[in-house]
C-alpha cells in the first residue's frame, strides 16, 4: 500500500522535531555539566608549576539563572592572593608570583574564591592539606618554597601559587663610614641576581630619598655602587630591595670630611637595684659616650647579655634610649622574647654624636606578665657587651647594669 504524500512529509517532520528535542537536550546536559578539570596546574608564560591532587567530588553544584532567558549556567571557579612579610607592603594577585623573604621572617598568605566547592594547599616543604575555600596560614620558611593552592568547582578548576624565595643581605660595615662625598659601599646577598638601593638623610622630615642606584648586579655574592651625586657631611640611611622593589635593610652612612669619629666609654653609676613585677618596665643598664674624633660618630645599638638565677624569658621586651631623650621603651610586646635565641641579643637605636660630644644611653627591659609569677624572687642582670659601630671604641667592655629582682605583682 502507498503512503500518501501528506502522510509521508508529516512523518518525517516528526523525525526531524525529535532530533532537535534531543540535540536540544544534550546540549543543556553540557551546559549544566561544564568542561572537565583541566589535569596540570603548568601556568603557560609563567616560571610555576605543580601537580594538581585529584579533583574531590563537589559538595554542592552553585547554579545561576538568567533571569531574561531563564536558562541556567554554572560559574568556573576563580582565586586570589595577599601575601606579606612583616617587613613587606602586601601583594595580592591571581595566577602566580614572587615574595622575597628574609631569615626567620614569617609569611602570612590569605586565600579566596568565588565559586569553588572545595579546596587544597600544597607546599614543596611537603605541607599538604585540604583547607576552606577561603582563610589564611602564616609559615616560617627556612628554605625556598613553592605554595600552590588548587580550587575545584562544578564548571572547573583554578589555581593560585606563590614562590617564596629566600634571600639575605649585608653591608660591608667599613664602607659605611666614609671621608669623601661619593664613598663606594659594598656588601654581600644571597637569592638575587640583582639588587637596588636609595639613600636618604638621616633628617629628611619626608623621607624622600636623595639617590637611586636602579638594580645593580649580584655578582659571586657581591654587590657594589657609588653615588654619582655628592653628599654633604652627614648622617644618612642606605637602603636595600630586592627585585620586585620590596624593602629590606637599611643601615646607616656616615660622610664626614673632617676625619673619622671615635667612641670613648666612662664609667657611670648605674641604676638602682629594684623588684620588677608583671608588666613593669624600668632602666636596667646604662652607658657613658664621648665622641673623641675629628669627625661624626655614629651608632646602631647596643648588644646586651642576660645574667642572674631568672630565665631570660622574663624579659619581654628591650630598649635603648638617650638619656636627654623622653622616647620610653621602643622595643618587645607581651608574649616576645629578645632572648629567644641566647643570652645575647641586638638592642636597636641610631643615634650620632658630633665631635667632642657625650651621651649617656638607658637599656630599659620590660618584664612579663606570664613569666613574672613563676620567677619570682629569682634574679637578673643585663650587661652592654659591645656598641655597634664601625668606628673604635676605648674604654671598658662590658659593662654591668644593675641587679634586679623579679616581682610576682
Amino acid at each position: 500500500m502507498r503512503m500518501s504524500r501528506a502522510r509521508g512529509f508529516g512523518v518525517i517532520a516528526f523525525v526531524i522535531l525529535v532530533a532537535v528535542i534531543a540535540a536540544a537536550g544534550l546540549g543543556a546536559y553540557v551546559a549544566l555539566r561544564g568542561s572537565a578539570p583541566a589535569t596540570s596546574t603548568a601556568q603557560t608564560g609563567t616560571p610555576f608549576s605543580a601537580s594538581v591532587p585529584a579533583q574531590p567530588a563537589p559538595a554542592s553544584v552553585q547554579q545561576n539563572t538568567d533571569q531574561q532567558s531563564g536558562s541556567s549556567y554554572i560559574y568556573k571557579p576563580d582565586c586570589s592572593i595577599t601575601a606579606n612579610t612583616t617587613t613587606h607592603t602586601p601583594k595580592t594577585f591571581s595566577g602566580a608570583d614572587t615574595l622575597y623573604v628574609e631569615p626567620n621572617a614569617q609569611v602570612d598568605i590569605t586565600w579566596s574564591s568565588d565559586h569553588a566547592s572545595s579546596t587544597s594547599m600544597t607546599t614543596d616543604a611537603g605541607i599538604a592539606s585540604a583547607v576552606s575555600t577561603s582563610g589564611h596560614v602564616a609559615l616560617t620558611p627556612s628554605q625556598n618554597d613553592h605554595v600552590t593552592f588548587a580550587f575545584w568547582g562544578a564548571a572547573g578548576f583554578a589555581n593560585c601559587e606563590v614562590d617564596l624565595v629566600m634571600v639575605n643581605m649585608n653591608y660591608d660595615r667599613a664602607s659605611l663610614t666614609a671621608s669623601t662625598a661619593r664613598p663606594t659601599i659594598t656588601g654581600t646577598a644571597s637569592g638575587m641576581s640583582t639588587i637596588k638601593f636609595t639613600i636618604t638623610p638621616q633628617t629628611s622630615p619626608t623621607f624622600t630619598p636623595l639617590y637611586d642606584s636602579g638594580f645593580v648586579p649580584v655578582t659571586g655574592g657581591k654587590w657594589r655602587f657609588t653615588p654619582n651625586i655628592d653628599l654633604a657631611d652627614g648622617v644618612y640611611m642606605v637602603t636595600a630591595f630586592a627585585p620586585d622593589e620590596s624593602a629590606l635593610y637599611t643601615g646607616t652612612l656616615t660622610v664626614s670630611s673632617g676625619g673619622a669619629g671615635a667612641f670613648s666609654i666612662t664609667p657611670v653609676t648605674q641604676p638602682g637595684n629594684v623588684n620588677l613585677g608583671p608588666n613593669d618596665d624600668a632602666p636596667v643598664a646604662k652607658i657613658q659616650l664621648t665622641n673623641t674624633g675629628s669627625g661624626l660618630a655614629s651608632l646602631e645599638g647596643f648588644h646586651v647579655q642576660f645574667f642572674g638565677t631568672a630565665s631570660p624569658r622574663v624579659i619581654v621586651g628591650l630598649g635603648a634610649r638617650a638619656e636627654t631623650s623622653s622616647a620610653g621603651l621602643t622595643g618587645g610586646v607581651e608574649g616576645y622574647s629578645p632572648f629567644d635565641n641566647g643570652s645575647v641579643t641586638e638592642v636597636p637605636l641610631r643615634d650620632t654624636l658630633q665631635p667632642g660630644e657625650t651621651k649617656i644611653y638607658y637599656i630599659v627591659a620590660a618584664v612579663s606578665s606570664q613569666k613574672a609569677p613563676v620567677e619570682a624572687g629569682k634574679s637578673f642582670q643585663i650587661a652592654i657587651d659591645d656598641i655597634d659601630t664601625t668606628l673604635p671604641i676605648s674604654g671598658n667592655l662590658p659593662v654591668y647594669g644593675a641587679n634586679d629582682t623579679v616581682s610576682a605583682q
